[in-house]
């Protein structure tokens, strides 16, 4: 049996889990496990699990960099500076009107 065929087989497989999860029952759960197993043996074997981690993790990283930049950190020297002066003259004005 070759590579092809025996991903045909763990994918056919992996659907009556699904279809047998979809009806609900007690052993839902077993089902869905079951039939998420097998999809990514079948993916191990086929080569695409590799691919989709790729993505998953391309997804994981665009997903951090707008986060990143929904918050950004500011570090710059000038950032730093202006806070200074800004403190600076808060502090002079607060003693001018004491």
């Amino acid at each position: 049996m070759d590579v092809t065929e025996r991903v045909r087989e763990l994918r056919a497989e992996a659907m009556e889990y699904r279809r047998q999860a979809r009806l609900g029952g007690h052993f839902a759960d077993f089902y869905s496990k079951k039939a998420a197993d097998l999809s990514a043996e079948a993916d191990e074997l086929d080569g695409t699990a590799e691919r989709r981690r790729a993505e998953r993790e391309a997804i994981r990283r665009k997903i951090a960099a707008e986060e990143k930049h929904d918050h950004p950190q500011p570090k710059s020297r000038g950032w730093y500076m202006a806070n200074v002066a800004t403190y600076q003259l808060n502090l002079m004005l607060t003693r001018r009107a004491s």
